[in-house]
């Protein structure tokens, strides 16, 4: 068991550790990731964001993993423990093309993908590029980037700061105190309710303490731009699926009127509000996404 995993089991705000399954060798490098529920149940496929990992959606396997099959990667976006080459492309569209990738390459069919924060963009960017990709059913999208919010104007400093050499070491160190982690400028803002320190190193550890993950989060934070954001937006009516926006309307980073702009643009959506919760309500209000999910895709008999 691995250190970041050991500290969680005893950390994690009621919900286990999620441990690795397997690894998947990706065209961008290694993909740790976790699997749960039954193998012929319809998948949900969760795409975390930026500077997080598989254990953001760790309380919701005992949610619904008896009745659907889960499939859940860390992928390489700041919190994950096993760099990729960084001489990757590690562009939006690239970060993209990566979640389609692995459900290819998992042999994912009847696929849910719920994405969160910066995740959701990236799911927006990939659907806009094979808006009639044949494994993916449905779509939840929670708090997430879109339109000209890419990344919220509170996180805009982190691109300049991956632009100059010694400041990502510089916040690396200063993401080791805890009270720097909890301000808005870090991860006070994502949740609602206060998160166990154990569950923070969950997403802090490997940015910190490994320099190779490091410089792969610094080449990513250059190019998160809105030009991506925007241009997906322009595409995704071609998505007709069903698509559900479970929405924290009391987020301060990502705005309801971001889920309506979008609503509007896909043929077939709803949007239902997530009350008392942060950006991260896979943290803050796991039953209640986790009811919202089992109302939306068909459960396994």
């Amino acid at each position: 068991m691995n250190a970041i995993t050991a500290n969680a089991h005893t950390q994690s705000g009621g919900a286990a550790a999620l441990p690795t399954s397997g690894t998947f060798a990706s065209s961008l490098g290694p993909v740790e990731y976790h699997v749960a529920g039954p193998e012929s149940a319809p998948v949900l496929f969760f795409v975390h964001g930026l500077f997080t990992n598989m254990q953001l959606w760790r309380k919701l396997v005992p949610e619904l993993s008896q009745h659907y099959r889960l499939a859940i990667p860390t992928l390489p976006f700041g919190g994950h423990r096993i760099p990729v080459d960084q001489q990757s492309d590690l562009s939006p569209p690239a970060l993209a093309a990566l979640i389609f990738e692995l459900i290819d390459g998992l042999k994912l069919n009847d696929v849910t993908i719920i994405a969160n924060d910066t995740g959701g963009a990236l799911t927006q960017i990939a659907l806009a590029e094979q808006s009639d990709h044949p494994a993916v059913a449905r779509l939840i999208l929670t708090n997430c980037d879109a339109f000209e919010v890419f990344p919220p104007a509170v996180f805009v400093y982190l691109r300049w700061i991956a632009r100059l050499p010694v400041l990502p070491t510089l916040l690396a160190w200063q993401m080791r105190l805890d009270f720097v982690r909890r301000l808005p400028l870090a991860l006070g803002w994502l949740t609602k309710h206060r998160v166990p320190a154990g569950v923070l190193d969950f997403y802090t550890d490997p940015f910190v303490k490994n320099r190779a993950v490091r410089r792969n989060t610094t080449k990513i934070l250059r190019d998160i731009r809105p030009k991506y954001t925007q241009a997906a937006a322009r595409e995704l009516h071609r998505f007709t699926k069903p698509v559900l926006f479970a929405w924290a309307p009391e987020d301060r980073l990502f705005p309801r009127s971001l889920a309506e702009r979008l609503h509007a643009i896909f043929p077939d959506s709803r949007i239902v509000d997530i009350p008392d919760s942060g950006c991260f309500i896979a943290e803050d209000q796991p039953q209640a996404l986790a009811a919202e999910v089992r109302k939306f895709v068909p459960q396994a008999v």
